[in-house]
């Protein structure tokens, strides 16, 4: 870990970044909040987590900058039939740099692909490993920002 965390230190100072901003967008409240404090764990404070309820309040907030945004699939009905692909689609074209990445409790290897081929960086299953898929898609995300 503290070699990761040290890559982790050097990529960002490369970028001339002091911390990483990532945008968490998921209906499971309870999920965002174990999610951000793995997060914050893990990147020992080199990492800032904002977590919204619906992929409507996270493109109200992209004029924030967000390095990644890794997105439910699945979202409430607040966001009015719109699924995590509609706004992978929204963000990628308003805001290339920024980089997604799209989580679902589905394991559907049709929907990985699609999001793959529409701009997401990843594809995170909700398994017992989604925590170590995310960091390992979060390196990759930091890897292809430099």
């Amino acid at each position: 870990m503290e070699k990761q965390e040290k890559s982790l230190r050097e990529k960002l100072h490369a970028l001339g970044k002091s911390y990483l901003k990532e945008f968490l967008v998921d209906y499971d409240f309870m999920y965002l909040k174990t999610m951000k404090h793995q997060l914050n764990h893990v990147f020992s404070g080199k990492i800032q987590v904002e977590t919204f309820l619906s992929g409507a309040d996270c493109l109200e907030s992209m004029h924030l900058n967000p390095d990644v945004v890794v997105i439910d699939h699945f979202l409430d009905e607040d966001d009015k039939g719109m699924t995590g692909l509609d706004y992978l689609n929204k963000i990628k074209k308003g805001f290339k740099e920024v980089e997604v990445i799209m989580i679902s409790a589905t394991n559907d290897i049709r929907l990985a692909a699609y999001s793959l081929r529409k701009g997401a960086i990843g594809f995170v299953d909700k398994s017992k490993n989604a925590m170590s898929s995310l960091l390992q898609n979060i390196q990759k995300a930091i890897y292809k920002m430099a």
